[in-house]
């Protein structure tokens, strides 16, 4: 098959493009962030302790991956504020808080469940 041109078609060396400012270079949008000072911790306690009250700031689930948590919480300034710790103290951390956190949700489910059962025979007597 071939092609027609059709009416009106412009090649495209003689389309000009209208601009009044030629001269200036085209500005750029930085992008601002807003980023807080890493708060240094005295011990690594200190740290772990942060860096659990971040996983549950952040509602992290204990079925939750590494990987997951790691990019969910790289934004935030606590994140970096734990760098005293390394890659494997914080996922040890994560992996205490994680079965802290499955035993407590368990705990809460266990009482809702006698609640309601409480509940259920009080209509009945």
């Amino acid at each position: 098959t071939t092609w027609d041109k059709p009416e009106g078609f412009k090649e495209p060396s003689c389309i000009q493009v209208d601009s009044e400012n030629d001269d200036a270079p085209p500005k750029k949008k930085k992008k601002v962030t807003h980023k807080k000072k890493p708060t240094e911790f005295s011990t690594k306690l200190e740290a772990i302790a942060a860096f659990k009250g971040l996983l549950l700031t952040k509602d992290i689930q204990p079925t939750t991956k590494w990987n997951e948590v790691a990019k969910t919480c790289s934004s935030d300034s606590r994140w970096e504020a734990c760098e005293i710790l390394t890659q494997g103290e914080r996922k040890q951390a994560l992996a205490e808080y994680q079965t802290k956190r499955a035993n407590e949700l368990r705990d809460l489910e266990r009482q809702e469940r006698m609640r309601a059962k409480d509940a259920f025979t009080e209509i009945f007597s």
